[in-house]
């Protein structure tokens, strides 16, 4: 079987699918669109770029992970057309629980879908591989007394919806900046300057995180089933403790003894309290718990490439050709996300920062 894949907005098909994970050095840690292809490849599936297909050669499927690729679907209407649907809706609002029903009732022959709360005959539910690296890189020689107290990688990003977790993120940067100044620092794109505790983008946020005891790492959005981002692994893997929210279901997942749930605080001063009270031996604790979670082979078998793997391939054998597609019900969905967009930026206008 052959797929030809449109990748990632912005990405080409050889950057998508390079071998080496971005967030570690070079030969490390093998990136998890790399292991999805190599598994796909083990049961005859070969991912090839759009432009082989443009040219002439037959193709089986074609695998969307970029949306509203709308000269595809009217170009090829006779092959299977399979839509990754993996950012989160307060990303991509055409991803909620409506959104994914539609795209695969009316557009795609097929749904891969990160929202487990999407349910229907063609959609298939997944949880994306995390890159393990084979053996944890050593770490650096950091004292427990020459750490940091906290960071934070994320983007300054807004969104609406009750479920959104970027307000939660801006209350605890806030609380932090006041309470624990030159102990909180916080990396990512589009903070203004004029935060104390802005450093700017972290090259590599791997080692950069090695310099503190705990990562403040919440999800983009909670209560939905089933998106479970990368976020609590990097953290891990980095050494640090994680303070997680996200999905309800962590714990199916990851250890409680692995990472702080934030969801047991009123507040984030209460948060910071708890940090601060912390002892080295609790610390160690919780150290202890994450290196036996991140080094066992059930882990790296639970997160590896085989999940996704299934579902791309149950998607192309099982799913039935659609006799008309509905792009204008895509259509709509596209205006809906524009929409989307303009009121997010109208918070950010407003918005705390």
């Amino acid at each position: 079987m052959k797929i030809a894949v449109i990748p990632h907005p912005g990405i080409t098909f050889e950057r998508m699918f390079s071998q080496w994970s971005p967030f570690f050095e070079e030969k490390i840690c093998q990136s998890n669109s790399y292991m999805l292809k190599k598994e796909l490849e083990k049961r005859d599936i070969e991912l090839v770029p759009m432009e082989r297909l443009e040219k002439g050669e037959a193709c089986d499927a074609i695998l969307h992970f970029s949306p509203f690729q709308f000269e595809a679907l009217k170009r090829y209407p006779n092959i299977r057309h399979i839509y990754i649907a993996a950012e989160p809706p307060v990303v991509l609002p055409i991803h909620s629980e409506l959104g994914d029903k539609l795209l695969a009732k009316y557009v795609f022959n097929a749904v891969i879908a990160t929202n487990h709360q999407a349910v229907a005959e063609n959609i298939f539910p997944v949880i994306w591989p995390k890159d393990f690296p084979k053996e944890l890189p050593p770490k650096r020689k950091i004292s427990w007394e020459e750490k940091k107290l906290a960071c934070m990688f994320a983007a300054n990003k807004f969104a609406v919806g009750k479920h959104e977790l970027y307000t939660v993120r801006r209350q605890i940067i806030k609380c932090f900046e006041e309470n624990a100044s030159g102990q909180f620092d916080l990396y990512g794109a589009g903070w203004p300057n004029q935060l104390s505790v802005y450093k700017g983008y972290a090259e590599d946020k791997y080692k950069t995180s090695q310099r503190y005891r705990f990562s403040i790492c919440l999800s983009n959005v909670a209560h939905i089933k089933g998106i479970l981002d990368e976020k609590i692994f990097d953290a891990m893997i980095a050494g640090t403790v994680p303070v997680y929210q996200g999905i309800d279901e962590i714990e199916e997942y990851v250890p409680a003894g692995c990472f702080i749930d934030y969801r047991k605080f009123s507040t984030p001063l209460e948060c910071l309290q708890f940090l601060r009270e912390m002892t080295h031996q609790e610390y160690e604790q919780y150290q202890g718990n994450i290196h036996d979670f991140i080094s066992s082979e059930k882990t790296r078998t639970k997160f590896s490439a085989v999940n996704a793997a299934n579902a791309i391939e149950s998607a192309c054998r099982l799913s039935e050709q659609k006799k008309k597609r509905k792009i204008y019900v895509f259509q709509l969905l596209k205006l809906y996300n524009k929409i989307y967009n303009k009121v997010c930026e109208y918070e950010k206008v407003k918005g705390v920062f």
